[in-house]
This record gives C-alpha cells, sequence and structure tokens, in this order.
C-alpha cells in the first residue's frame, strides 16, 4: 500500500496522543508509505453518541479509514472485558475484524509513556535536568492505581521548577509532548496491552 489511511476512536480527547504509538507499530511492521491518522471527532454531531458500535459507525462513514483503531481505557475493568466490549461494538457495526484494532492501554495510555526519562525531561521543557527521578518499573506499571497522577508527578519534577514557578506549572497540559518525543516504544514489547495490538497491525499488513 503506497497510502494508508488510519482512523482512531479514542476513549476521551486527550487520548489523541496514541496517534504516536500507533505510528511507530505500522512503522516496525513495515510499513513505509505514506501514513495518515485521523482522530474521530464527535463534539458537532447534532446529539451525543452514546454508543461504541454506533460511533464506530458514523467514523468509519465520514473518514473511511483502510484501518480503524478502537481505543478504551480498562480503568477498574479487566482487560479481556474491555478488548470483548471493542470486539462486540465492531461486529454490531459491521466492521471486519481484521482491519480493526483494538487498543486497551492498561490501565490509562499514561502507563505507556512511563518509560523513557529522556521523553518526560524534554516534555516538560528542561531536556538537561539532573534532579534525580524514580520512574516505575516497566513490568509494574500496568499495576499502578493512578498512572497519570504518576506521569504528573513526574513532569514536575522534571521541569526542575520551583515556587511559583512550579506552581503555575501544568504538568496534564504536557502529556501529548511526552508520546511525541519518544522515538522507540519497543520496550513496551514485554506488555501484554501493547504486545496485542503489535500483533494486530503485523497481521493486518501481512494481508495486504
Amino acid at each position: 500500500m503506497e497510502h494508508l489511511e488510519a482512523l482512531l476512536i479514542c476513549d476521551g480527547s486527550s487520548d489523541a496522543a496514541l496517534e504516536h504509538p500507533i505510528r511507530w507499530l505500522l512503522a516496525q511492521a513495515g510499513y513505509k508509505g505514506t501514513l495518515s491518522i485521523q482522530i474521530a471527532g464527535f463534539s458537532r454531531m447534532n446529539s451525543p453518541i452514546r454508543y461504541l458500535e454506533d460511533k464506530i459507525q458514523v467514523a468509519c462513514k465520514r473518514y473511511k479509514p483502510d484501518v480503524l483503531f478502537v481505543h478504551r481505557d480498562p480503568e477498574k475493568e479487566p482487560f479481556q472485558r474491555r478488548l470483548g466490549e471493542i470486539q462486540t461494538a465492531l461486529q454490531k457495526a459491521g466492521k471486519n475484524h481484521s482491519s480493526s484494532i483494538p487498543v486497551i492501554p492498561v490501565r490509562r495510555l499514561e502507563a505507556w509513556l512511563l518509560f523513557d526519562e529522556k521523553a518526560i525531561r524534554r516534555a516538560a521543557g528542561n531536556p538537561n535536568g539532573a534532579d534525580p527521578m524514580t520512574l516505575p518499573k516497566l513490568n509494574q506499571v500496568e499495576s499502578e492505581p493512578d498512572p497519570k497522577k504518576i506521569l504528573c508527578q513526574l513532569l514536575s519534577q522534571a521541569s526542575g521548577l520551583t515556587g511559583r514557578r512550579l506552581h503555575r506549572f501544568r504538568p496534564l497540559s504536557k502529556r501529548h509532548l511526552v508520546a511525541e518525543e519518544i522515538s522507540d516504544f519497543s520496550p513496551l514489547a514485554q506488555l501484554h496491552s501493547f504486545s496485542n495490538p503489535r500483533s494486530a497491525v503485523q497481521s493486518f499488513l501481512d494481508s495486504k
């Protein structure tokens, strides 16, 4: 394929940062053509869309993707339950599972961003900072109850700011920058939540 149109349906608007690991997954699976990733938007709908299968139908009709990525955060639900919900929604929407890829970080997207200290420092605007930072062990990030809180704490530490400047620092606004600054997501391969879409992306490209 010389050009690939990908569509990402997110749980929330801040999860659009998933675009970056998705680009990496496609490149690592051998895709060498041009790539466009659209983030499905539903805010301008005349009435809110409640069910995932309806979001899938509306978004695919509007964007007409070659491959669809459907994101859900498990939060307090088991991974397999969220996976089942996505698969059921895809079936109800009449979508081909081979070109529809569930993306389910455990517990949230931020869990996939806690392994790269340099990316966190760059996102915080202090790439040469030397203040010590303690990142959670990668094989334990999926058991952290609040990875978003941990990432915000790390960004605040990495900023090197103190006093009023630290008080004005908004780590939540920097989360997407962490994803942008990560050039290699391969350490996440040991996580089941990442290896699952990685295998699905490879299977999708192999079928083309």
